[in-house]
């Protein structure tokens, strides 16, 4: 892992942080979810998956931000292949 990544993560734990104790301090009650995505598209159909996505009819913005995670996904792993002498 490196530096930047380190940081952004910290940001962002701050940053939920900070959302659940505004909606706390106003006496709401919050939920949170959290997904390891590391491994949820290593051996998915994934032309198969954005077809089904696309027929059960997901929000544009959702399904746009899929194919973005998608396509960094596997540029980090190209890059991480290269990186290591495999590529």
């Amino acid at each position: 892992m490196g530096h930047s990544f380190i940081v952004g993560f910290s940001y962002a734990i701050r940053a939920v942080r900070n959302i659940v104790d505004s909606y706390i301090s106003r006496g709401s009650t919050t939920n949170l979810c959290a997904i390891d995505l590391s491994k949820a598209f290593d051996k998915v159909n994934h032309d198969a998956l954005f077809l089904k996505l696309m027929k059960r009819l997901i929000p544009i913005q959702l399904f746009v931000k899929l194919i973005g995670i998608l396509v960094i996904w596997m540029l980090l792993i190209m890059l991480n292949g290269i990186m290591r002498g495999h590529g």
